[in-house]
């Protein structure tokens, strides 16, 4: 009788969720949804991923554990593939920060044991790997709570906000991400809040600072860039994205409305872009006149003037500023204002690679177009034309590309350990119902939105559409969700909301869970495939115990 009672009463709870729509999935609030996903990242992070062999993702685990041994041991930085500057610079801090607490030993080349002492080698090597591991998973805590904080104030409805979190929090890219000591999280992550802040600009017409807001973003998308050069395509793309976002209002910011107040703040901003722009050009000058010492064998520059896509791309990030203020009426003062905020926020992003200052880092980032067709050649040789590329086949590459992405979307013809590939045909969905509730404008938003994620995509395919790739994507899929759904209420209200939302969850978070959970307890693989390259990469370590003597 007790045991029927129990469930009874559990059959009747159930059937109140379910009724409850959206609502329903939520047991614990805005902020306890937001505080048990991070609870959650850190209980996956240590049941699966911490414990890992210290060689388990030795691709880039090793690349950055070692620059960050160079730093310490006082010696030049030596990696600039993408060119992951930040990632070395916050792992060169991160060791020295538990060197002081007593947390770890060895942070300098100096210090590790050589090969023949396996035992202490792969002591300090595993405690320094390990310790890289904790700060990605610092860096995953930050940019979802971050995350949290802006789409919260994006949207209006906080149960759609908690949703979006919850679906990046337990996707495959954070997942991933916070176990290895990749250069994509922080390129992404700075992204994603730079398009956050950015709509947030454009939908706040009465805040006199949203020029700061625009300058904010564009300051982390360039920090995005300089960390993977790859980001380069989401940050263009964010100016065409949020033009449709705007709002027009007659009511202006107190300061645009008084010529003495907006002619000091853009006196203000003319004398700090000028003191940043100056130092920023000599950087960007010697970076295209010194490509020739790039770590990369660089293809010609279009059309063979250096700096013309530059340039083009600087004009284009204006021309949108220009076209967004006729668009949604933004005044003079109002968009001069947002084109130096913008200038000042380029410019800051790039003088950061002044900070540990070495010129391959700039040849790197500002020769951002040639150092990703050099890479993609190497991966693809027909790509590389000589000195140049293969116009053919880079077209041929675009279309096989694009039905790369789509086949994943489908699930059907490529299957993906991506759960947004699910959530995308939820978004679909969603826009028919807007679209036969006469919303045309909120399924052009969000149509443009899975179109910035679909050529996100496209470009991953270059270097094989890897699972690490995805996180670029798979952040603007979310927001487009979470927009779409924040303006259909009388939706999540519907029982059937709840269902769908129980049935995406409950494939999300085992998905989100795969690649962790094979590389921790299903992968056989030992470390002695790392031999072949590792010498490359980790020139002036003797070599690693389970590698050949060099001959």
């Amino acid at each position: 009788m007790a045991n029927r009672a129990l469930g009874a009463r559990l059959k009747s709870a159930w059937y109140a969720r379910v009724q409850r729509g959206v609502d329903g999935l939520l047991w614990f609030g805005w902020t306890g949804t937001v505080v048990c996903c991070l609870i959650a990242i850190v209980v996956s992070f240590f049941l699966a991923g911490y414990w890992n062999p210290y060689w388990r993702r030795a691709d880039m685990d090793y690349m950055m554990v070692y620059q960050a041994f160079l730093l310490n041991d006082g010696r030049p930085q030596s990696y600039f593939d993408h060119p992951g500057y930040f990632s070395i610079v916050l792992l060169d801090l991160w060791f020295r920060l538990l060197r002081w607490l007593g947390a770890l030993d060895v942070i300098a080349l100096s210090g590790i044991p050589p090969a023949s002492d396996a035992a202490g080698f792969e002591r300090v090597w595993t405690a320094a790997v390990r310790a890289g591991r904790l700060l990605s998973l610092t860096l995953v805590l930050g940019f979802i709570a971050a995350f949290a904080f802006l789409i919260r104030r994006l949207i209006a409805d906080w149960r759609v906000a908690a949703l979006a979190v919850v679906v990046l929090a337990f996707s495959t890219g954070a997942m991933f991400h916070a176990r290895v000591l990749r250069t994509e999280l922080l390129a992404a992550g700075l992204c994603t809040l730079g398009l956050l802040l950015l709509l947030l600009a454009a939908r706040s017409p009465a805040v006199w600072w949203r020029f700061l807001l625009v300058g904010l973003a564009a300051m982390l998308c360039t920090l995005g860039v300089v960390n993977k050069v790859q980001a380069v395509f989401a940050a263009a793309a964010w100016p065409v994205a949020v033009m449709v976002f705007g709002v027009r209002s007659e009511m202006r910011g107190l300061v645009w409305q008084r010529p003495a107040y907006a002619a000091l703040v853009l006196t203000i901003l003319a004398v700090l872009v000028v003191l940043a722009a100056v130092p920023a050009a000599n950087l960007i000058a010697a970076a295209l006149f010194e490509r020739g010492s790039s770590a990369v064998s660089l293809p010609s520059p279009a059309l063979g003037v250096a700096g013309l896509y530059q340039a083009l791309l600087g004009a284009y990030v204006a021309a949108a500023i220009v076209a967004f203020a006729m668009l949604w009426r933004v005044g003079i003062w109002e968009t001069l204002a947002t084109l130096f905020a913008v200038a000042l926020g380029v410019a800051l992003g790039l003088l950061s690679m002044m900070l540990w200052h070495h010129p391959r880092n700039a040849i790197a980032v500002v020769n951002f177009l040639e150092l990703m067709l050099a890479w993609a050649g190497a991966s693809d040789m027909v790509l590389r034309a000589g000195d140049g590329i293969s116009i053919a086949h880079l077209l041929w590459k675009i279309m096989a590309g694009a039905y790369e992405v789509f086949a994943h979307m489908t699930f059907v013809l490529h299957s993906s350990s991506r759960a947004t590939m699910f959530l995308q045909w939820i978004v679909l969905a969603g826009l028919m119902l807007a679209w036969r509730n006469g919303q045309r404008l909120l399924v052009g938003q969000v149509a443009l939105l899975l179109l910035v994620a679909f050529g996100l995509d496209l470009v991953a395919t270059f270097r094989g559409a890897k699972v690490e790739y995805g996180i670029f994507a798979d952040c603007v899929i979310v927001i487009a969700a979470a927009w779409l759904f924040g303006h259909l209420p009388n939706l999540l209200a519907d029982r059937r909301a709840f269902i769908i939302g129980a049935l995406f969850i409950a494939i999300a978070v085992p998905l989100g869970q795969f690649e962790v959970v094979k590389a921790a307890w299903l992968s056989r693989t030992g470390p002695e495939p790392t031999c072949a390259w590792v010498g490359h990469y980790v020139s002036l370590v003797e070599r690693f115990p389970y590698c050949p003597v060099r001959p």
